[in-house]
């Protein structure tokens, strides 16, 4: 079963998490992009964090053309990163420590 984007957006957003991971390979960037953008305009809070090849690939040019897209990009592993990373979102921590 395949769903739209808007189907999986309102899924999503039933969910109502804080937090949102999306993992996008070259193929899928602009997929995963309209994905984040529907969550953005449906509910600005939700933190919308990237991972996944694409990214890490090319971190700055990914982020500059998205960026209202996405909060975050993962570089590398991000099973690695992403507890420490949620720690440091929620302690108010910058991102660059």
């Amino acid at each position: 079963m395949t769903c739209s984007y808007i189907e999986l957006v309102d899924e999503i957003i039933r969910a109502n998490p804080r937090y949102v991971g999306i993992t996008a390979m070259t193929h899928s960037i602009s997929s995963a992009a309209t994905v984040a953008r529907l969550i953005k305009e449906k509910k600005k809070d939700i933190f919308i964090i990237l991972g996944g090849v694409h990214i890490s690939a090319v971190p700055e040019a990914t982020l500059e053309k998205y960026a209202e897209c996405f909060d975050v990009g993962v570089i590398g592993e991000g099973e690695e990163t992403i507890i420490d990373l949620l720690k440091a979102i929620e302690c108010g921590t910058p991102l660059e420590d």
